[in-house]
């Protein structure tokens, strides 16, 4: 075997091993269950998904953004939300913050439906803005309560 042939052999070990080790963190990473930091940190997420899509709402029906511009900003937030609660059903978490978890998910459910209410009419554009607004107070109280 050639020293070229040697050093070949020793990167295509160390490279494999690397790719292993980032497959393992990232399955480890997946399947433990969300803590409470986790938790808030989602928590966090839906609330400023919230008050981007009430501010984003506010402009529009001030006539500050063009409907092209409104409704793709408000679709890429609601495919967050829509991320967030993704994570929020499919990950298990310890028992002390399960009903935390479930009341998470509720509000989700609701935030991606006001999202979703967004462009069915300009009445439930004007309706959505407040509804937003108070969904991100209740998401900003359910962070504060878990600090």
């Amino acid at each position: 075997m050639t020293k070229r042939s040697r050093h070949f052999w020793i990167e295509a070990v160390l490279l494999a091993l690397v790719v292993v080790s980032v497959a393992t963190a990232i399955t480890v990473s997946e399947l433990s269950p969300l803590t409470k930091d986790d938790l808030r940190l989602e928590v966090a997420s839906l609330r400023s998904f919230a008050q981007d899509g009430a501010q984003l709402t506010n402009q529009h029906l001030a006539g500050q953004t063009t409907q092209t511009f409104f409704d793709s900003q408000a679709e890429q937030i609601k495919v967050k939300v829509d991320s967030s609660l993704k994570t929020l059903r499919n990950s298990s978490v310890k028992p002390e913050i399960e009903t935390d978890r479930r009341y998470a998910m509720n509000l989700a459910e609701h935030l991606s439906s006001e999202f979703d209410r967004l462009s069915t009419s300009q009445l439930e554009l004007e309706r959505s803005g407040p509804r937003l607004k108070t969904l991100g107070k209740q998401l900003r109280e359910m962070e504060e309560r878990m600090k």
